[in-house]
């Protein structure tokens, strides 16, 4: 049952192992000794062929380090040594990313000859020669897993002629196994990866085995066994600096769920108090509850006591301007009194000055103080005249310093010159006090009068080119533009001379060159330039003799029928000159908008409003003249309404909305308009089928009482259209002050027709004489009448309609009636 279990399990590991691909690389010249055990290490631990051999001379790194690959087995035993180190050289950085990305990495060299290798990672370094007659497992290291299996029994101690060639040394690494010259075995987490570097030699060479041969599966098993991602794991320490004999603790974290181990000592749990004796760098490893182990690496530094810090390269003196090394010893961190936090500074005072450095460690601190002399440096400077016209002999003096050394070997501080071509003289100044020393160049021009020439730029050019024209022979230029420089590059409108007056230390001379000007045409294209939907348009250039279109087109006009917007330029060639010039124009091609009318409704009552609002365009123009978006027209009778609508560039389209207008009820009002305070009136309106007052009431007919004057509106609506019409009526209100519609002085007295349209009788059959007057409700008088007669006719025809009093008089009785004209 136990070896099905454990057949079960190694089948499982076989096939995790082999999803990515693993490489063993050595030279393909002189191969190191053991290669056949290493090829049966790398077969027996992964199976055949699921490796890859590769070598230093001919291996495609950039193809070799890629995800894919999870595993390198890196051998440069015995005369390996210098192919190793050159692979190295060239290859260590990418190397370095692709095992901080995740890859695992065993860099193995035990070489018989070369001197020290350098694996990189921080500086860890091969030092060779470094022989091991013994090699054991590091203190705490007992339990690592490479010591226990799964090639059982590994054994941690292994004897024989020699076990290694090489100790391990520098970068912050976990020593795993120790000879007697150091470690060869040490042990790096970097980023998501890991990397043991070995000096281990092969096993074909050196005994005992089969340990040894069990020790490099159990490496190659640990490092290549799992090819999932790692967690990243970080640790922190409650201080990276201690004393001898004081704790720290450490803390890890990144691995959910879960366990940490930290080596050395195999200890387990998120956090752990150490006390190391030593500055010691621990490993902590983390295996997640699924997933490969990850891991990450601290260093802890221990200090016995205090440092003694010193400074070299100080308590000197120094010429201004130069930078002395300082470098503090003795301490773990230093901190300068100029802000720098290195152990080395170079600083460049300009002035005496002194430097404090504290050094610290885990025990404490200390400081040391040293100081720089700044001694100036020399102010040299030369005289003496520095023209010779033809031939001479001049005299340059050096002034500044203390003693002199001329680039002619001269070593006075006067020398006599007779150059008969310009020359530089430079003259080194030394002060006696700290020797410092400063320089000054001169030169000696040795010249004649200046035969001044123009070249550059051509005789023609076109009217707004530039044409570059350079003087040469003189020391300085004026040219007749104002420009002082030798070369100037100006554009003339219309032909143009230009004059250089070129001059040197010994006279000056002029030079003169002329430039024709021809014009340059003025381009342009006309022709439409707005395409909608389809279309062809012809543009046609004009201003010039000859043209070219972008298209290739070499006619003046061109058709074209883009179905984009498109750019069109053309240049235009004069025949006097052959100038040109540019014209560019774009044919936009945009669709007609589509638009629509919303809102409304086909049909509508004759007056009412109806809300159109086009779409699909930018601007808008109805025909009803309006040019906004939304309008609203009341219209009397059928209609239609149209709008045009254009988009941005210019393409128009147009949609129409047909309304039909039903009329409206002719609604009218019958009743008294005017009335006495507090008598009623019946208000009647007709002409439509329901009805609704501005009172509240729904029936056609209202009785009104109203106190003061007051308007009714009376509105009607047809049960066939739907439409409503409207009608106001108007009743006066008057307070018929002091009179009484009836009097009974007059016995048998009649007023009719009352109300009337202004023709009323007034009959009393008394034969008497009767007077009548008629007052408006102001009581103006607004009508006499005398009669015998027992019937008056009474006329107020030209009277306005409204409410009147008449009064009859007759055999000393009055009486009033009122009456109303309608």
């Amino acid at each position: 049952m136990k070896k099905n279990t454990l057949f079960i399990i190694l089948i499982s590991f076989t096939l995790a192992i082999n999803a990515q691909v693993k490489y063993y690389i050595n030279s393909n010249v002189g191969q190191p000794w053991g290669q056949n055990t290493n090829i049966t290490s790398m077969n027996t631990v992964f199976g055949v062929g699921t490796w890859t051999q590769a070598f230093f001379e001919t291996v495609n790194v950039n193809a070799m380090l890629q995800p894919t690959v999870c595993f390198i087995f890196v051998d440069g035993s015995d005369n390996n040594a210098t192919a190793l180190n050159t692979f190295l050289t060239a290859n260590l950085p990418a190397i370095q990313n692709w095992v901080s990305a995740g890859g695992k990495l065993f860099l193995n060299a035990a070489p018989n000859v070369g001197g020290n290798i350098n694996f990189g990672f921080g500086g860890t370094t091969l030092i060779y020669p470094g022989f091991a007659g013994t090699a054991t497992n590091s203190p705490g290291m007992a339990a690592f897993p490479i010591f226990n299996g799964p090639a059982v029994p590994a054994g941690t101690s292994f004897t024989g002629g020699s076990y290694s060639h090489g100790a391990i040394s520098g970068g912050i690494s976990v020593p795993i196994m120790d000879g007697s010259s150091g470690s060869v075995a040490t042990e790096r987490f970097q980023g998501l990866g890991r990397v043991i570097f070995g000096g281990m030699t092969t096993t074909n060479f050196h005994n005992p085995q089969p340990n040894a041969t069990n020790l490099r599966n159990n490496i190659l098993s640990y490092l290549g066994g799992c090819c999932g991602a790692s967690p990243s794991v970080t640790v922190t320490a409650t201080s990276s600096m201690i004393c001898a004999g004081q704790s720290v603790t450490l803390t890890a974290s990144g691995a959910t769920g879960g366990t940490y181990t930290f080596f050395p000592g195999n200890l387990t749990g998120t956090s752990v108090v150490i006390s190391p004796s030593v500055s010691t760098n621990y490993n902590i490893v983390a295996t997640p509850t699924a997933g490969c182990s990850g891991g990450t690496t601290i260093r802890v530094s221990v200090s016995v006591a205090p440092p003694t810090v010193a400074v070299s390269g100080g308590n000197t003196v120094i010429c201004a301007g130069s930078s002395p090394i300082l470098t503090a010893g003795g301490a773990i961190t230093y901190s300068w009194n100029n802000g720098a936090v290195t152990n080395t500074i170079a600083p460049t005072p300009t002035a005496n000055i002194s430097y404090t450095v504290v050094g610290l460690n885990g025990c404490g601190s200390s400081t040391a103080v040293t100081s720089l002399t700044v001694s100036p440096s020399p102010s040299v400077s030369v005289s003496g005249n520095t023209l010779i016209c033809g031939t001479g002999t001049n005299v340059l003096t050096a002034s500044g310093a203390n003693t002199y050394s001329w680039n002619t070997g001269i070593t006075t501080a006067s020398i006599s010159l007779s150059p008969t071509v310009t020359t530089n003289y430079t003259v080194v100044g030394t002060n006696t006090v700290a020797g410092c020393t400063n320089t000054f160049t001169t030169s000696i021009v040795v010249a004649a009068n200046p035969t001044v020439a123009i070249t550059g730029g051509t005789a023609v050019v076109c009217q707004g080119s530039p044409v570059n024209l350079t003087a040469s022979g003189a020391a300085t230029y004026s040219w007749s533009n104002g420009a002082v420089t030798a070369t100037i590059a100006p554009t003339p409108t219309a032909n143009a001379s230009y004059t250089v007056v070129g001059t040197n230390g010994c006279g000056s001379n002029t030079a003169v060159t002329n430039v024709t000007v021809n014009p340059t045409p003025v381009v342009s294209v006309a022709g439409s330039t707005l395409i909608c939907g389809t279309g062809t348009n012809v543009l046609t250039a004009n201003g010039a003799n000859t043209y070219s279109w972008n298209n290739g087109a070499t006619t003046s006009s061109i058709s074209v029928s883009p179905t984009i917007t498109t750019n069109y330029t053309v240049v235009g060639t004069n025949t006097v000159g052959n100038c040109t010039n540019t014209f560019t124009t774009s044919i936009i091609v945009s669709t007609n908008p589509t638009v629509a009318i919303a809102g409304g409704t086909a049909a509508v009552c004759a007056g009412s409003a109806i809300n159109l609002t086009a779409s699909g365009a930018n601007t808008y123009s109805w025909s009803n003249g309006a040019a906004t978006t939304t309008i609203a027209p009341t219209p009397t009778a059928n209609a239609s309404y149209t709008v045009v609508g254009t988009n941005t560039a210019g393409c128009t389209n147009s949609a129409v909305k047909a309304v039909t207008v039903t009329a409206a009820p002719s609604v009218s009002v019958a009743g008294a308009s005017t009335i006495c305070a507090g008598e009623t009136s019946t208000l009647t309106a007709s002409g439509a089928n329901t009805y609704s007052w501005n009172t509240g009431s729904t029936s056609s007919s209202i009785v009104v009482t109203p106190t003061a004057n007051a308007t009714y509106t009376a509105y009607g609506t047809s049960t066939v259209t739907g439409c409503t019409g409207n009608i106001t009526a108007n009743i006066v209100v008057s307070p018929c002050t002091g009179l009484n519609s009836k009097s009974v002085s007059l016995s048998g007295l009649s007023v009719y027709p009352n109300p009337s349209n202004g023709e009323f009788i007034v009959e009393l059959n008394n034969g008497l004489n009767k007077i009548i007057e008629v007052t408006d409700l102001t009581g103006r008088l607004v009508l006499t009448n005398t009669s015998s007669k027992d019937k008056v006719n009474v006329s107020m025809a030209n009277l306005a309609n409204g409410v009147y009093y008449l009064k009859v008089q007759s055999n000393n009785a009055v009486e009033v009636i009122k009456v109303i004209k309608q």
